[in-house]
C-alpha cells in the first residue's frame, strides 16, 4: 500500500476536530488528480450532515433546487456496499437526474465515484470523489486508486461519526443517576419501579427524568430515552 495511504489512515484515526479531518482528506487528495470531494453522514440523531470542498456557488444552487432528493450519485448508493463510478449509472438516468449531473459538470464536477460507507452503529454515509477530468481519464485513475479510496472513505466516515458523537455526548452531559433512570425507563419500568430498583424516591426519579429531557432538548421522558439511545448515552 502506498505510504500516503497509510499516513492518511493514521491521521484519520487521530483527528480531534472537523478542521483536522478536512485537512487530512485534503492532504491525501492533493497527491492524486482528485480535486473535489463531498461527504454525507446519515445520522439517526440529526439526519444528514456533511463536509465538502465544492464551489460555494454550486452548493447554493444545489440547495435552492432541492437536488439532495434528486442526485443520482446519492440515490444509487442507498443500500449498496460497493463503490461505483458515475459513468456506470449514466445510461439509467432520468431527465431530472441528467439535469443534476449536467449542471454539476458545468460547475467543474465532471467525473467521479461514490463510496458507500456503512456504520458504525446505526450511522451510515457516503463519500464522493470527483474531478474536472473527462470520464475516460477518471476511469483510469479510479481503476488505479479504487481500493485505496474505498479504505480512506471508511476511515473518514468512522472518524466523522466518532467526532460528532463525542461533541454531542459532551454537549448533553448526563449524570450517572440520570443515565440510570433513563436506562430503566427504556426497559419499560415506571417511575415507581425505577425508584424501588435504585432505592430512591419516585419524586427523585421524576426529577432526574425531567432533567435528562431538558438537557437533551426533549419534551418527554420517552423522547429523552430514544435520543439517549441514539447518542449512545445508554445501552438498553
Amino acid at each position: 500500500m502506498d505510504k500516503s495511504v497509510t499516513d492518511v489512515l493514521d491521521r484519520l484515526q487521530s483527528v480531534s476536530s472537523e478542521i483536522e479531518l478536512k485537512k487530512a482528506i485534503e492532504w491525501y487528495l492533493a497527491k492524486t488528480d482528485i480535486n473535489i470531494y463531498a461527504y454525507i453522514a446519515f445520522l439517526p440523531e440529526t439526519g444528514p450532515k456533511g463536509i465538502n470542498n465544492h464551489p460555494q456557488s454550486w452548493l447554493d444552487h444545489y440547495r435552492e433546487q432541492g437536488y439532495l432528493d434528486l442526485d443520482p450519485v446519492i440515490s444509487r448508493a442507498r443500500g449498496r456496499l460497493r463503490p461505483f463510478q458515475w459513468s456506470d449509472i449514466s445510461r439509467s438516468l432520468d431527465k431530472r437526474e441528467k439535469t443534476v449531473m449536467g449542471e454539476g459538470a458545468g460547475a467543474g464536477i465532471v467525473s467521479g465515484a461514490t463510496v458507500p460507507v456503512p456504520g458504525p452503529g446505526r450511522a451510515g454515509g457516503m463519500i464522493f470523489f470527483s474531478s474536472d477530468l473527462p470520464n475516460q481519464n477518471f476511469d483510469r485513475l479510479w481503476q488505479d486508486k479504487k481500493y485505496e479510496l474505498h479504505m480512506v472513505g471508511l476511515y473518514f466516515h468512522s472518524a466523522f461519526v466518532d467526532l460528532f458523537r463525542k461533541e454531542n455526548t459532551a454537549a448533553h452531559h448526563l449524570t450517572s443517576r440520570e443515565r440510570e433512570c433513563l436506562l430503566w425507563t427504556s426497559r419499560g419500568k415506571t417511575a415507581w419501579e425505577v425508584a424501588e430498583i435504585l432505592n430512591i424516591s419516585e419524586r427523585t426519579v421524576t426529577f432526574h427524568l425531567q432533567n435528562s429531557a431538558d438537557k437533551l432538548g426533549c419534551y418527554s421522558k420517552f423522547q429523552a430515552v430514544v435520543k439517549a439511545i441514539l447518542l449512545e448515552l445508554i445501552a438498553p
